[in-house]
């Protein structure tokens, strides 16, 4: 009996110890779990924040024309953080406004791809540090950082035969494929002294040299009534277009809400006609090789030197009314006539009417409502020709400085895109207010 006892005293105090061994083991489990999911959450979010940063920079090729020959490749991609170019600001950017962890992340490195010069690639290594964990700050041996990498590209088929581009959000003017400020070669379809914005390929003509040059849009009536020349001379010269009937419905129209600056109750998201076409943003992409019929009113429907639905115009662009100064954002410095300055990004600048407040008077914004995309047709001319419907044969990237009496559309051109040779491949979209899309390709 008294030896019984003396095995119980000896056995006092295991349970305490096996409890708190159990509780440490629990513990150590729990705070790697944790360590796990953290590691886990950040690696999505750095490799997501890498993908912005990849999408941003390729877009970058495209919103500054130089994929449309305007800026030397080393302007836009250095291949240098230290030393950034336009898209590594872009991603840089990018990075510092999405966190990861709860913290911030780098952008190591960037590199350029110019291989094929028509869909230029950018790259980008991002890496989240110094991550909070608990349990790998014990062993010493768990990863303490994330690195991701993405690449991006600006998909331009021009003169490929790649798929077929699409694009949305295209403004109902049809331009002519008559380029009046490069001399040739000649397109004889325009009349006098204009040459092609897309060659006889569907390729970019004259190099792309059309990006940076001031052109005022005019409405015409489809017909004879064009005359000899869809061009005309003058600093800046004049394009003559077709306002033309793009497809909308309720479900793809976003419009300014009622009472916006400019957007007065004539706009009708519920049933988009016309007007919305212009004033709203539409999700109904346009393709290459598709037809578009003339609207009934075009060139008839407004007093001489306006264009139809012009207030659907002004609201497009935040404008309190015709001319320069009117709120609207400014392009190349704003002057009479924009003077954007070869090999540096076209500039553009936060007017006092942009809807972000965060924009408004800032230099050098990447965005803005004012820069549209419209369709490019081969025109006819002469007496018997139609231009009823067109066909779509590339997409030019439009900067609409103002509203103007007489020559009502002021426009900085800032990219262009032929359709190509395309095949019957799936169609690549593009994205918004650009004709040339971006895409992630790792």
């Amino acid at each position: 009996m008294k030896r019984s006892l003396n095995y119980r005293r000896d056995e006092r105090g295991q349970t305490l110890l096996l409890v708190v061994v159990a509780m440490s083991v629990l513990l150590g489990m729990a705070a790697l779990a944790i360590d796990i999911a953290t590691l886990y959450t950040a690696s999505n979010e750095t490799r997501r924040t890498a993908e912005a940063a990849a999408l941003a920079g390729a877009e970058a090729f495209v919103s500054s024309g130089m994929t449309a020959g305007w800026l030397p490749q080393s302007t836009v991609c250095s291949g240098s953080v230290g030393s950034p170019g336009l898209a590594e600001q872009r991603a840089l950017q990018v990075v510092a406004n999405n966190s990861v962890a709860g913290g911030a992340a780098t952008l190591q490195a960037t590199a350029c791809n110019f291989t094929n010069a028509a869909n230029p690639q950018f790259t980008v290594t991002v890496q989240r540090a110094a991550l909070p964990t608990f349990f790998g700050r014990i062993w010493g041996s768990f990863p303490g950082s994330v690195t991701a990498t993405a690449k991006a590209e600006a998909y331009n088929p021009s003169g490929t035969s790649g798929p077929p581009i699409q694009v949305g959000s295209v403004k109902p003017w049809a331009v002519p494929n008559c380029d009046p400020t490069n001399p040739g070669p000649l397109n004889a379809s325009c009349g006098p002294g204009a040459s092609f914005f897309v060659n006889a390929s569907s390729a970019i003509a004259n190099s792309g040299s059309i990006a940076g040059h001031v052109v005022d849009l005019t409405e015409v009536q489809n017909g004879p009534v064009v005359g000899s020349s869809w061009t005309g001379s003058g600093s800046p010269p004049t394009v003559k277009f077709l306002a033309v009937d793009i497809p909308i419905t309720a479900s793809s129209a976003s419009c300014p809400a009622s009472g916006t600056l400019s957007c007065n109750a004539s706009l009708q998201p519920a049933a988009p006609g016309f007007p919305e076409t212009i004033a709203c943003a539409n999700s109904t992409p346009l393709s290459c090789g598709q037809t578009l019929n003339v609207n009934p009113s075009t060139g008839t429907a407004t007093p001489s030197g306006h264009i139809s639905s012009e207030q659907a115009a002004l609201c497009l662009i935040h404008a309190n009314n015709r001319g320069r100064n009117m709120g609207q954002d400014q392009f190349c410095n704003n002057g009479q006539n924009p003077n954007c300055a070869p090999s540096s990004p076209i500039s553009i600048d936060g007017g006092s009417n942009n809807p972000d407040p965060g924009l408004q008077g800032q230099n050098s914004i990447s965005r803005s409502d004012s820069v549209v995309t419209v369709p490019i047709f081969n025109p006819c001319t002469g007496v018997g020709c139609s231009n009823n419907p067109i066909t779509i044969v590339g997409f030019l990237q439009l900067g609409i400085a103002r509203v103007r009496t007489q020559r009502p559309l002021r426009a900085v051109v800032m990219n262009v895109v032929g359709c190509g040779a395309t095949s019957g491949t799936n169609p690549v979209s593009g994205g918004g207010v650009s004709p040339i899309p971006v895409r992630l390709v790792q």
